[in-house]
């Protein structure tokens, strides 16, 4: 985690929020209001000291949220959530740098997040000075040629192979050929040959 705070707008881009309206409302009119009652303290307390208590009937406080958009039409509801990705900082510091205090339309508000994609990085505080930065020094690319030869570790006489049966080792290059008659194997068949 980073111990430094996020950038913010930079100072030429800041501006007073209540100059720039959407659909003739300022930004906050158009925030989601979250409004938090808190548990009723005697209900809780009569529970608590219930020894039968029900833990799912606990109660319990409440969160009432309220979007403006949920009673807007379909078109501002589009260009407000639009406008929300980007924050409220940047789209004002775009209406600033585009010259207008008012987005009423989709065609106006697409410019405020073309301009946007274009210069969303130019509005922050910068705060690195990239004449510090040392240069990596050019050491140069010289190709090597590898010897990759494979040397095996055993030789071909070395190398020998187990049979399962008898326990008998054969080195590879003289395989045997294998004669089943000296070996006594039972016949496994429920008629006598």
């Amino acid at each position: 985690m980073s111990d430094k705070a996020p950038k913010g707008i930079h100072e030429d881009w800041q501006v007073d929020v209540n100059d720039y309206v959407f659909f003739d409302k300022i930004w906050q009119d158009w925030a989601p209001v979250y409004e938090v009652i808190p548990v009723d303290y005697e209900k809780w307390n009569d529970w608590y000291s219930d020894e039968d208590r029900d833990y799912d009937e606990e109660p319990k406080g409440e969160t009432i949220s309220t979007d403006p958009l949920d009673d807007a039409s379909n078109l501002i509801r589009n260009v407000i959530t639009g406008l929300r990705a980007w924050g409220q900082g940047p789209v004002l510091a775009a209406m600033k740098g585009l010259g207008i205090n008012a987005v009423n339309d989709q065609a106006t508000a697409d410019q405020v997040i073309d301009w946007l994609g274009e210069n969303y990085d130019t509005i922050f505080e910068q705060d690195i000075d990239y004449s510090d930065i040392p240069k990596v020094p050019d050491i140069g690319y010289k190709p090597v040629e590898m010897d990759v030869t494979y040397i095996p570790k055993y030789s071909d006489s070395e190398k020998v192979i187990r049979h399962a049966y008898d326990g008998k080792s054969h080195l590879l290059n003289e395989r045997p050929q294998l004669n089943f008659s000296e070996y006594d194997m039972p016949v496994n068949t429920l008629y006598e040959p």
